[in-house]
């Protein structure tokens, strides 16, 4: 079965990853968007993603009950926001559960990535979790959302996409090895 997913343009790679998961996709498959039209946050917020940010979601079938799933969250909020600081060059932090600051140049801290978590299971284990990133890198941020900034805008200098989304996989795959 094919393991990374790629569009151009798709409604959310969130619920594409949904509809894969209940079909039996493996671990470590991936659903990767140039753009998102109808992406979703917390709290089924939506959101329109543009072109140069970067959207995916990674499928995991770990063997872990549904109580370790709040912590696996805040820790990928954790991961996340070391590993996009280290590999955009900026200072970041969490806010949990699992949104990345950025800090600006005017001392302000804006969101620069946030993470979606969902998963399928019974009482005593998860069948599947299903980890949504989206990150601002070289997108432009809508003036609509003036606590939010892309990494390029913190950095002063474009982020090269590709390396990026690398860097992050490699972070996460180490990180969750063994699940």
């Amino acid at each position: 079965m094919k393991r990374i997913h790629r569009f151009k343009s798709i409604p959310s790679t969130q619920t594409r990853s949904r509809v894969l998961a209940q079909a039996g996709a493996p671990a470590w498959t991936v659903v990767r968007a140039d753009r998102q039209s109808a992406g979703r946050g917390r709290m089924d917020r939506r959101f329109s993603s543009g072109p140069g940010g970067l959207y995916f979601t990674v499928l995991l079938r770990p063997r872990m009950s549904p109580p370790d799933l709040a912590r696996f969250s805040l820790n990928t909020g954790r991961l996340m926001t070391k590993t996009v600081g280290a590999l955009a060059g900026i200072k970041t932090k969490v806010k949990e559960p699992n949104d990345v600051l950025g800090l600006c140049a005017d001392g302000r801290w804006r969101k620069v990535a946030g993470i979606l978590i969902e998963a399928s299971g019974g009482r005593s284990s998860l069948d599947w979790v299903a980890i949504g990133v989206g990150v601002n890198v070289n997108n432009a941020v809508p003036r609509s959302l003036p606590d939010a900034a892309s990494l390029a805008s913190i950095a002063c200098r474009p982020i090269p996409l590709e390396a990026f989304y690398r860097g992050l996989m490699r972070s996460l795959k180490e990180a969750w090895r063994g699940l």
